[in-house]
């Protein structure tokens, strides 16, 4: 009797433990999941006040010459515009 007594304190010890541990760990992938969710909104309110921005400057086409400065400038827009796509992109999949 004494014998089932101390395995099964052992036993109720051992699982106590591992739900703690596992707790503290599932607490800690949550603070995570937040702090990824939190940049990931402000990387995309960057892109999109960066496309906002482009836009303006380039309001008039006076970036669309074809030497160095204008090529960069398309290279630029079109890159922020992959990215601005793809926040959409995301927005959209996770509607569903």
């Amino acid at each position: 009797m004494i014998i089932t007594i101390i395995l099964l304190t052992l036993a109720l010890a051992s699982t106590l433990y591992i739900i703690y541990n596992l707790l503290r760990k599932y607490e800690q992938g949550e603070e995570y999941i937040e702090n990824l969710e939190t940049w990931v909104r402000e990387f995309s309110k960057t892109i999109t006040d960066m496309n906002r921005e482009i836009k303006k400057i380039d309001n008039k086409g006076s970036f669309s010459s074809d030497d160095e400065v204008g090529y960069f400038f398309k290279e630029l827009k079109a890159i922020i515009q992959k990215l601005d796509t793809l926040g959409e992109e995301d927005d959209k999949s996770s509607k569903r």
